[in-house]
Formats: C-alpha cells, structure tokens, sequence
C-alpha cells in the first residue's frame, strides 16, 4: 500500500507530529491523535463532482502535499501507509456506520493493527465524530471513554462488531 512518494518525516511534518517514533502502541496511539486533529474528514471532491482517487501515490499528495483532507479511504488510507513504513502488521476492514435508523451497507472502511499481541480497531474516517483513541477488540460491552464521549463495542448475533 505505501506508495513510491511516502515520506514519513513529510508525513509527521504534515500532522504536527513531534519525538521519536517508534513502531509502538504508545507511538500509534499518538499518531492516531494528532492525525484526527489535523487531517480532517472532507468530501470537496465529490461536491465538485470528481472521483475520489484510491492510488496510494494520489492521496499521499492530497493530504500531506496539498494539505487537504479526505473520505474515510484516503485518511485511513494515509495512516495505513504510514504503519506500513513503521513497520506495523495491519489490515483494512469494511465498516457500516450506525448513525442511522436503517441499516445501510457497509460503505466504511477502518484499520485493524495487530500490535503488541492485541488488535486494535483504528478509525481517522469520522473525524471527531468517532473514536479518538484506538479501542481494543476485546473490549466487548464496555464502557470505553474518549475525550466527553462514551462508546461500547459490541458483537452482534450475525458476528460483526458494532460501535
């Protein structure tokens, strides 16, 4: 998934991204951080009627070269290379957002991370609407705290997870 023109130090430029860096949970947990609160989620693109590109190449230039932000791919996407520089096993996953009255399909995407023997669910897609720290998977039915909100993961009777 990283792409030729990945720079990570561009990259950490790009999010505010300060110290050593280190292929972590702690590290992880702090790029997901400041990502969020630099990249946001935006789609000018689709507004304006243009396709939103998934070339890695693309959208390392969107976000960090132009400093724009992007759909849920492209900002999960840019982390995803990012983890992949450090050196970190991960795994895109479709999602389906639960903010509305009907079930809709699973039109999201998110990042799995397997990091120090536990896998972490990572989403930069909602911006601040969503989770700000990563939530572990094994967290089923518990209250987890981030910032003024409360979310629970829960699993339902067909075997996906819901947040």
């Amino acid at each position: 998934m990283k792409p030729d023109n990945f720079s990570l130090p561009a990259y950490f430029s790009r999010i505010g991204f300060h110290g050593a860096a280190s292929a972590d949970f702690v590290t992880l947990k702090r790029m997901m951080r400041y990502q969020l609160f630099s990249v946001p989620f935006e789609n000018l693109d689709v507004q304006q009627g243009k396709v939103v590109s998934l070339v890695p190449e693309e959208i390392y230039r969107k976000i960090v070269d132009r400093y724009r932000g992007g759909y849920c791919y492209e900002v999960n996407g840019l982390f995803a290379m990012a983890l992949e520089e450090l050196g970190i096993p991960w795994q895109f996953v479709a999602a389906r957002p639960m903010t509305y009255p009907v079930r809709r399909p699973k039109t999201h995407m998110v990042i799995v991370v397997t990091i120090e023997g536990e896998q972490w669910l990572f989403d930069l897609g909602f911006g601040s609407y969503g989770i700000r720290e990563p939530v572990n998977l094994n967290w089923i039915d518990r209250e987890i705290r981030q910032d003024y909100e409360t979310f629970k993961l829960t699993i339902s009777p067909e075997r996906d997870y819901i947040e």
